[in-house]
């Protein structure tokens, strides 16, 4: 035994230090039948060729594997430029729709449509939305998977 595997048949002998009772909406591919475990990350990288942190199943047909992972990438980069067009034409549909009419029933209102403000915002906006989860996780990752359920 070297330490994490077996030479006689690749298993992996580990000493459990906690027993959780997590949400079973976790997706994970740390886990035999319906039983989940989790490992600390140290020790679970070089466990793994592919280390992902969300998993998605899908019933993928035999040699389709690299057409499913093109699709998906550009799935979700047109995700991305949807949304930001989506809110862009639901914004200005709102405003020209809903803020106008109200404004046009009060006497003292006055409307003028200004897309601006919108445009400018955008890109702090998509700053955040990178920033924010990347901080968090760096805060998070600081301490090891035994410390963060003992707190909690």
């Amino acid at each position: 035994m070297n330490g994490l595997s077996s030479a006689i048949d690749g298993s992996y002998d580990f000493i459990i230090m906690a027993k959780v009772r997590a949400n079973e909406n976790t997706a994970t591919t740390r886990n035999t039948g319906e039983s989940r475990f989790y490992l600390p990350t140290e020790v679970f990288l070089p466990l793994c060729d592919n280390p992902h942190l969300v998993s998605f199943p899908f019933d993928v047909k035999e040699g389709t594997e690299a057409e499913m992972t093109d699709f998906l990438n550009s799935y979700i980069d047109s995700a991305e430029v949807g949304t930001i067009i989506t809110s862009a034409v639901l914004g200005v549909l709102f405003s020209v729709v809903v803020v106008k009419g109200i404004s046009s029933g009060i006497w003292f209102f006055t409307y003028q449509f200004v897309m601006w403000p919108m445009l400018a915002i955008y890109p702090f906006l998509i700053l955040l939305t990178v920033a924010i989860p990347a901080l968090l996780y760096r805060q998070i990752a600081k301490a090891s998977i035994i410390e963060r359920l003992r707190k909690n």
